[in-house]
């Protein structure tokens, strides 16, 4: 299996299950889940990124389709904000993409500490020809909050195809600068066999923007992802360590082909890279989906679509560092088939005791086929031995959403806070809450 284009679009196609679930021995004491926002097309469709929280406890999102601006229907995406008062939340559409210079579906947001929003879409920005679509490869963004209560859009950088197409993740350093993958080209190479979104080969980019007086933001290509055994193919996002290093997970290549993580250190002549883990091998899970989070020891946390003992459903695993380079794996979870969850395409999240969230997209249902239930939240509690204990926060069943891709965010009240690209009143998607 390669990459293609079809493996970033909200998975809105699958049938849902819906039906009410007996509660099992998976399940653990959180008080329910209450919807937050049900949407239904014009103020957003089909949220699949992870939200992100501001010092007050405001949440920020993107949905991949919807909002106005944009032809042909069910729009370009939006931007979106919710306040909390008295217990009730708002939703406030911050930006709507009209999929012209603006960009198309945006992918992915994070927060700087004055509150300005950046993101990625992977379409728009007008630099297309036959590199990628007509409307263009993808941009990054940012939103900057006014005194008006308006929040105007400066795009940062626009992507072509030879450096980089489809942008899906950004990260800031210590200094201020953006660094992002792109899943997609960066030229000179082909990948996996003219797998790729546009005409010039390559298997994504690592790259760097920093900021300039004016204008476009200064880019750099840190690393073109190559079809080879030692590379990756189709970045899905990166970490920092605290000595400045970054970690990037691919869901192709590596030594067996079925993903990797690369390890890029700083220097006083570049970066340069390491393959530090492949996937595919003893049974440890294939095609990881989403892309890592790392500890105050540096320890590097992932999910993994498919594979793992003993049902081959996907895993939750834990990659350690060692003395002269070496890196131990260990799996923290294998999901079964499929009470306790199916194929988790999630980005994790720690909570204050260490211990790890996230979703699957499949399963929580109790029958005998994995194809059972629409996706669950998932716990599984630190532990000195391995694997760690798994629960279940919520079951989805449809009408309180389903097939959740995003990751989660454990806000400062305590709750966590996710999306579910389809389900809820609508079939549109919706944000949740989860008390415990």
């Amino acid at each position: 299996m390669k990459l293609n284009a079809t493996r970033i679009t909200p998975v809105v196609s699958r049938v849902l299950v819906i039906a009410l679930l007996t509660l099992s021995a998976w399940e653990s004491a959180w008080a329910g889940e209450k919807v937050l926002v049900n949407f239904n097309g014009t103020k957003g469709k089909s949220p699949t990124a992870s939200l992100i929280a501001d010092a007050a406890g405001n949440l920020y999102g993107v949905t991949a389709t919807g909002g106005e601006g944009c032809s042909p229907n069910p729009g370009c995406g939006v931007v979106f904000k919710l306040t909390s008062t008295s217990g009730r939340w708002a939703e406030k559409v911050l930006h709507t993409f009209t999929g012209g210079n603006d960009g198309a579906y945006p992918t992915s947001l994070i927060i700087d500490s004055e509150g300005n929003l950046y993101g990625t879409t992977v379409f728009g920005g007008g630099r297309g020809g036959p590199n990628c679509s007509a409307v263009g490869c993808g941009i990054v963004f940012r939103l900057t909050p006014a005194a008006s209560g308006s929040w105007p859009e400066k795009v940062l950088y626009r992507f072509s195809g030879g450096d980089g197409a489809l942008p899906n993740a950004l990260a800031f350093d210590v200094h201020g600068n953006l660094f992002g993958t792109t899943l997609d080209c960066g030229g000179g190479s082909s990948c996996g066999g003219g797998n790729t979104f546009c005409n010039l080969g390559g298997c994504g980019v690592l790259f760097e923007l920093e900021p300039t007086s004016s204008g476009p933001w200064k880019f750099t290509a840190i690393h073109t992802f190559l079809d080879v055994s030692t590379d990756g193919q189709g970045p899905q996002g990166l970490v920092f360590d605290a000595a400045g290093a970054i970690y990037v997970l691919t869901t192709d290549g590596g030594s067996s082909g079925w993903g990797a993580i690369l390890q890029f250190v700083p220097g006083a002549t570049g970066w340069s890279s390491t393959l530090i883990h492949s996937f595919g091998i003893n049974g440890d899970g294939i095609y990881p989906a989403a892309g890592l989070i790392i500890d105050a020891g540096g320890n590097l946390y992932g999910t993994t679509w498919l594979d793992g003992a003993p049902s081959g459903q996907g895993m939750v695993f834990q990659l350690s560092p060692g003395a002269n380079g070496a890196w131990t794996e260990n799996i923290l979870y294998n999901f079964g088939c499929c009470v306790d969850g199916k194929q988790p395409e999630t980005l994790l999240a720690f909570d204050a005791a260490g211990n790890l969230y996230g979703t699957t997209v499949e399963g929580g249902g109790t029958g005998s086929k994995c194809s059972d239930g629409c996706g669950t939240v998932f716990k599984l509690t630190r532990s000195s031995s391995f694997p760690w204990p798994e629960t279940l926060a919520i079951r989805f069943v449809g009408t309180n959403g389903a097939r959740p891709a995003g990751g989660l965010v454990l806000n400062a009240d305590g709750h966590l806070y996710g999306t579910a690209p389809v389900g809820g009143t609508a079939n549109d998607g919706i944000v949740f809450e989860l008390t415990p």
